[in-house]
Protein backbone atom coordinates (compact mmCIF):
# COMPACT_ATOMS: atom_id res chain seq x y z
CA UNK A 1 0.00 0.00 0.00
CA UNK A 2 1.54 3.45 -1.57
CA UNK A 3 1.33 6.51 1.06
CA UNK A 4 -1.25 8.07 -0.41
CA UNK A 5 -3.39 4.55 -0.02
CA UNK A 6 -2.84 4.95 3.42
CA UNK A 7 -3.39 8.33 4.31
CA UNK A 8 -6.72 7.98 2.16
CA UNK A 9 -7.34 4.97 4.72
CA UNK A 10 -6.84 6.67 8.00
CA UNK A 11 -8.41 9.61 6.93
CA UNK A 12 -11.89 7.21 6.12
CA UNK A 13 -11.58 5.55 9.90
CA UNK A 14 -10.98 8.83 11.92
CA UNK A 15 -13.89 10.25 9.70
CA UNK A 16 -15.55 7.17 10.17
CA UNK A 17 -15.09 5.69 13.13
CA UNK A 18 -16.74 7.56 15.72
CA UNK A 19 -20.36 7.08 13.48
CA UNK A 20 -19.94 3.27 13.66
CA UNK A 21 -22.04 3.09 16.58
CA UNK A 22 -24.88 5.44 15.28
CA UNK A 23 -24.23 3.42 11.51
CA UNK A 24 -24.54 0.14 13.16
CA UNK A 25 -27.89 1.40 14.89
CA UNK A 26 -29.37 2.89 11.64
CA UNK A 27 -28.61 -0.03 9.54
CA UNK A 28 -30.27 -2.07 12.31
CA UNK A 29 -33.78 -0.15 11.65
CA UNK A 30 -33.74 -0.61 8.20
CA UNK A 31 -33.25 -4.33 7.96
CA UNK A 32 -35.69 -4.74 10.58
CA UNK A 33 -37.84 -2.36 8.11
CA UNK A 34 -36.45 -3.91 5.22
CA UNK A 35 -40.27 -4.88 3.93
CA UNK A 36 -41.16 -1.53 3.85
CA UNK A 37 -38.45 -0.08 1.58
CA UNK A 38 -39.14 0.10 -1.62
CA UNK A 39 -35.57 -1.09 -3.65
CA UNK A 40 -34.42 -2.66 -6.68
CA UNK A 41 -31.89 -5.06 -7.39
CA UNK A 42 -28.75 -2.71 -7.03
CA UNK A 43 -30.69 -1.41 -3.28
CA UNK A 44 -31.39 -4.44 -2.26
CA UNK A 45 -27.64 -5.90 -2.85
CA UNK A 46 -26.78 -2.93 -0.44
CA UNK A 47 -29.05 -3.96 2.06
CA UNK A 48 -27.74 -7.50 1.80
CA UNK A 49 -24.62 -6.73 1.87
CA UNK A 50 -25.28 -4.88 5.26
CA UNK A 51 -27.30 -7.45 6.74
CA UNK A 52 -23.74 -9.68 5.85
CA UNK A 53 -21.30 -7.36 7.99
CA UNK A 54 -23.48 -5.26 10.07
CA UNK A 55 -22.85 -7.56 13.64
CA UNK A 56 -19.23 -8.39 12.40
CA UNK A 57 -17.03 -5.35 12.28
CA UNK A 58 -14.05 -5.73 14.47
CA UNK A 59 -11.38 -3.97 13.12
CA UNK A 60 -11.29 0.16 13.09
CA UNK A 61 -11.36 -0.49 9.41
CA UNK A 62 -14.04 -2.51 8.91
CA UNK A 63 -16.28 -0.25 11.32
CA UNK A 64 -15.28 2.57 9.09
CA UNK A 65 -16.72 0.97 5.82
CA UNK A 66 -19.67 0.13 7.35
CA UNK A 67 -21.05 4.09 7.41
CA UNK A 68 -19.76 4.03 3.93
CA UNK A 69 -21.99 0.97 2.56
CA UNK A 70 -24.72 2.65 4.97
CA UNK A 71 -24.22 5.85 2.95
CA UNK A 72 -24.34 4.05 -0.87
CA UNK A 73 -27.32 2.44 0.34
CA UNK A 74 -29.22 5.62 1.42
CA UNK A 75 -27.58 7.51 -1.58
CA UNK A 76 -29.23 4.31 -4.07
CA UNK A 77 -32.55 4.14 -2.49
CA UNK A 78 -33.29 8.24 -2.82
CA UNK A 79 -31.99 7.92 -7.13
CA UNK A 80 -34.41 5.38 -6.96
CA UNK A 81 -36.98 6.95 -5.76
CA UNK A 82 -36.35 9.89 -7.64
CA UNK A 83 -35.94 7.85 -10.70
CA UNK A 84 -39.34 6.29 -10.45
CA UNK A 85 -41.02 9.54 -8.93
CA UNK A 86 -42.21 7.41 -6.59
CA UNK A 87 -41.33 7.08 -2.15
CA UNK A 88 -38.62 5.50 -1.22
CA UNK A 89 -40.89 3.63 1.66
CA UNK A 90 -43.95 2.08 1.97
CA UNK A 91 -44.33 2.22 5.68
CA UNK A 92 -44.37 4.07 8.00
CA UNK A 93 -41.86 2.23 10.30
CA UNK A 94 -39.62 2.26 7.21
CA UNK A 95 -39.92 5.81 6.27
CA UNK A 96 -38.66 6.76 10.06
CA UNK A 97 -36.16 4.40 9.61
CA UNK A 98 -35.10 5.74 6.26
CA UNK A 99 -35.17 9.19 7.30
CA UNK A 100 -32.97 8.63 10.16
CA UNK A 101 -30.55 7.33 8.07
CA UNK A 102 -30.93 10.07 5.57
CA UNK A 103 -30.08 12.87 8.55
CA UNK A 104 -26.93 10.67 9.33
CA UNK A 105 -25.59 10.69 6.02
CA UNK A 106 -26.18 14.87 5.08
CA UNK A 107 -25.75 15.80 8.57
CA UNK A 108 -22.32 14.26 9.96
CA UNK A 109 -22.20 14.30 13.65
CA UNK A 110 -21.57 18.02 15.04
CA UNK A 111 -18.18 19.13 15.62
CA UNK A 112 -17.51 19.95 19.65
CA UNK A 113 -17.00 23.09 19.92
CA UNK A 114 -13.57 24.17 21.64
CA UNK A 115 -14.02 25.76 25.41
CA UNK A 116 -11.45 28.70 26.42
CA UNK A 117 -10.57 27.39 29.60
CA UNK A 118 -9.65 29.86 32.17
CA UNK A 119 -6.93 28.68 34.94
CA UNK A 120 -9.45 29.75 37.32
CA UNK A 121 -12.22 27.35 35.85
CA UNK A 122 -9.74 24.51 34.99
CA UNK A 123 -10.21 21.71 36.78
CA UNK A 124 -7.57 21.14 39.95
CA UNK A 125 -8.11 24.68 40.46
CA UNK A 126 -8.37 26.11 43.82
CA UNK A 127 -11.25 28.76 44.27
CA UNK A 128 -11.07 31.63 46.86
CA UNK A 129 -14.19 31.69 48.52
CA UNK A 130 -12.64 35.40 50.21
CA UNK A 131 -11.19 35.45 54.06
CA UNK A 132 -12.08 32.37 56.07
CA UNK A 133 -11.71 32.89 60.06
CA UNK A 134 -9.50 30.30 61.91
CA UNK A 135 -10.47 29.47 65.26
CA UNK A 136 -7.92 27.74 67.35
Amino acid sequence: MDTADEVERLGRIARNLPRFPIARRLCHQLLEHRDGLVVDDMAEWWLDDIAAVVDNRTTDLEKANLTDLLESFVREIHKLARERNQPATATDEARQALTAATDFVHHPLPAIPRQNISPASSPGAVRSRGPRSVTA
